[in-house]
């Protein structure tokens, strides 16, 4: 099973919304991200982990029937797309409480009758048919967890915060109660934060305040601040990358250094990436080694979204 991080929202609603083994940087920073690994080969020879995530890299960027962009691949030659493809799941509302879950390619899975619209992370959503009871539904409609809470958030980090009445606390993918929560492996303190997100990869995302100004950044384990005055918006990181908008606008991801690894993709992509605040946890549809989801915008008015593959590829990158 693939683990999704939601950053909540979808295509730049600002919500709010969760990797990558990717390399970073062009050649002198292989080089030098290898140096920091300390020599990750074997003695018998073998390639290392990350001379494979580069050859793949190589293999999906030399594909002429992919697109070659400043940061990253669009990917149109689907013998490139990775597995949990498959697992991909979009809504769209028909009507009233009605909706159509469809997959990345854009075909019916099924309809479901819910109060919210249902949003997978673990391959998990909650769902209401009456807006009083809530529970979970798997990527193929499934009742996993019955409707038996009066509040559903949705999973992160393997847990979901859910009500009983009263009682708040946080459950596994199998509807046990758990001391796990959305912030499990952060031991930093959240008091002083306006807002924060999950604790994913090696930061939590977090929004604080000081002299009524609002201030982005992301908090390491131990709880030490990186404040980037220059960003507006963040979502969390899901492994090597997260999705950023700085205060003129632009939109791009940033590696675990915060530097920019792809050009401004707002210009011509709607891309379903969003982000978070309270209980939206990372990134939605950013994915393990680099992928991430976009819809190709055309200015025709009989257009119909088309739904792309992309792949970050630092070392593409250029100013």
């Amino acid at each position: 099973m693939i683990k999704k991080i939601v950053f909540c929202l979808a295509a730049i609603c600002v919500v709010a919304f969760t990797g990558c083994d990717c390399f970073s940087g062009a050649s002198e920073s292989i080089a030098s991200h290898e140096e920091n690994l300390g020599n990750d080969t074997s003695e018998s020879g073998k390639e290392t982990t990350d001379e494979l995530h580069i050859k793949g890299n190589e293999d999906i960027i030399s594909n002429p029937d992919n697109i070659v962009d400043n940061g990253f691949v669009i990917i149109n030659d689907s013998d490139d797309y990775p597995e949990f493809i498959e697992e991909l799941r979009y809504c769209e509302n028909i009507s009233n409480n009605l909706y159509s879950v469809t997959n990345f390619y854009g075909d019916e899975v099924f309809k479901l009758e819910s109060v919210i619209c249902p949003i997978f992370v673990d391959d998990l959503s909650p769902f209401s048919e009456d807006g009083i009871n809530f529970g979970y539904i798997d990527i193929n409609g499934n009742v996993v967890i019955e409707a038996k809470y009066s509040k559903a958030g949705y999973f992160c980090n393997g847990t979901a915060l859910v009500a009983d009445d009263s009682n708040e606390f946080y459950i596994d993918t199998n509807g046990q109660i758990t001391e796990n929560t959305k912030f499990y492996g952060y031991e930093g303190t959240i008091n002083d934060f306006t807002y924060c997100n999950a604790f994913t990869g090696k930061y939590l995302m977090y929004c604080r305040t000081d002299n009524d100004k609002r201030i982005y950044g992301y908090a390491e384990k131990d709880g030490a601040l990186h404040d980037l005055n220059e960003f507006y918006m963040l979502s969390s990181f899901n492994g090597e990358y997260a999705f950023v908008s700085d205060i003129s606008g632009n939109s791009f991801f940033i590696n675990t250094d915060f530097e920019q690894v792809t050009r401004d993709i707002k210009i011509d992509l709607y891309y379903d990436i969003d982000f978070c605040e309270n209980d939206w946890c990372g990134a939605r549809y950013i994915f393990e080694d680099g992928y991430f989801v976009a819809t190709i915008r055309n200015e025709s008015t009989d257009y119909v979204p088309q739904r792309k593959l992309l792949k970050i590829c630092p070392e593409l990158y250029t100013e």
